[in-house]
């Protein structure tokens, strides 16, 4: 576990400095429910980017939350694909993550 924490926190500084990103994410307000929307939790590590990849196979409308939208790999940047910032500790950001 701490050898995790201690790689997460060098990634974290490695990153701190990077330009702001071109990708805007949702904003709760913005959310108008759909029919069938998925939350997918954790979307961009390792099983999360595989289940999101499966369910937009499938047709499903996704949303996801994650800590820093600005570092999303490619493919979760599907202008179908809701993306919320938010951190589980974070209990305003998860209800507005699955109102509607």
């Amino acid at each position: 576990g701490a050898s995790g924490r201690d790689v997460v926190a060098l990634c974290e500084l490695a990153t701190k400095d990077l330009p702001a990103p071109s990708f805007r994410p949702t904003k709760p307000a913005e959310l108008p429910p759909r029919e069938g929307e998925i939350l997918v939790l954790g979307a961009s590590g390792f099983v999360g980017r595989h289940l999101v990849r499966r369910l937009r196979r499938a047709g499903h409308p996704l949303r996801v939350m994650v800590r820093k939208p600005g570092l999303l790999p490619e493919h979760l940047r599907d202008p179908e694909i809701r993306v919320l910032p938010g951190e589980l500790s974070d209990r305003a950001a998860l209800r507005a993550a699955v109102a509607g």
